[in-house]
């Protein structure tokens, strides 16, 4: 069964009306405002999270990477911008000849194939979005001190994204914490045990923490 998607979840609409539920999503991230730097890194296509970072933090600029521009002028990077990295590409991502763009009226547009990396035995990592969304992301892990995940269940054959969350380790912070989030409590305590894996040294200095209870009761919290 296919559901069709609203039109208005489509766009980047900032005067759009949210739920209770986004609203609350919204506000959780508004508690990060004072955040000397605050980036998001995802795996998922859509644009839920740019609309959530576009109401949390009105006027900044969302990085994405690389340079994108509007109307011959940078958007982006911005001095005290949002990081938003999307690994896999995005459905607002569209290559160009010099590299990508971010176009928000191509999802309403067949003609336009958005920049994205489909799930697979042969996972093309050596796509170029990929490796610059990639760097990227590893050299902001490294300066973070604090690392929280939302729904990620750290899959043991996803090596490479592995790979990638163990460049938080490498910087010369020794004050770095790590916070999973999973539907409930029993949810992150299995996902905690398998971030184990990848986070020993902070398990041992007891710095790996999961919230007992769903990401939607953390932002109703806010």
């Amino acid at each position: 069964m296919f559901k069709k998607i609203p039109s208005n979840d489509l766009k980047l609409n900032q005067s759009a009306r949210f739920g209770q539920n986004k609203n609350s999503i919204i506000s959780f991230f508004k508690q990060f405002q004072d955040a000397a730097v605050l980036d998001v890194i995802t795996t998922n296509y859509d644009i839920v999270i740019d609309k959530v970072l576009s109401h949390a933090f009105p006027g900044r600029s969302i990085s994405r990477g690389f340079p994108v521009h509007n109307n011959n002028i940078l958007m982006c990077p911005q001095p005290k911008g949002i990081g938003l990295y999307k690994l896999n590409g995005g459905f607002e991502v569209v290559a160009e000849k010099d590299g990508f763009k971010i176009d928000y009226d191509s999802l309403v547009d067949p003609k336009v194939v958005p920049n994205i990396i489909l799930p697979s035995n042969e996972q093309d990592y050596g796509d170029k979005y990929f490796k610059t969304a990639f760097v990227k992301s590893s050299g902001q892990l490294r300066q973070a001190d604090l690392l929280i995940f939302i729904g990620y269940s750290f899959p043991k054959e996803d090596f490479i994204i592995n790979f990638l969350l163990n460049t938080f380790l490498d910087g010369n912070s020794t004050e770095k914490e790590t916070v999973i989030i999973g539907r409930n409590k029993s949810s992150a305590i299995d996902t905690h045990q398998r971030a184990c894996g990848v986070f020993k040294e902070l398990n041992d200095k007891s710095a790996l923490f999961y919230y007992g209870g769903s990401f939607s009761e953390l932002c109703r919290q806010c």
